[in-house]
């Protein structure tokens, strides 16, 4: 059974490819891997990708609520302001 995806047989794909990527030499698109939609990613790739978007996700987050919240103006204490951290401590 053939996949609608598995496009890299098809030699008419791959010669518009191959005469694309020699009038434009800066792109890459002759590499038959490109289209292989059956490749996986290891686990290891996914907790570095899980992690990374974590990362940038709190980072901006925390720009964010530093200095383009409304409330940002008045003086309070940083990690009151990122998180709810303090709420322990005071509790």
């Amino acid at each position: 059974m053939t996949s609608r995806l598995q496009c890299v047989e098809d030699s008419s794909l791959l010669d518009y490819l191959n005469s694309f990527s020699r009038t434009h030499p800066g792109l890459v698109l002759n590499n038959p891997k490109m289209f292989d939609f059956e490749a996986t990613l290891s686990t290891f790739d996914l907790i570095v990708a899980l992690l990374g978007a974590t990362s940038v996700y709190v980072v901006v987050r925390c720009i964010s609520l530093l200095y383009f919240h409304p409330l940002s103006r008045y003086l309070r204490p940083k990690i009151a302001a990122v998180s709810n951290i303090w709420y322990a401590c005071h509790w």
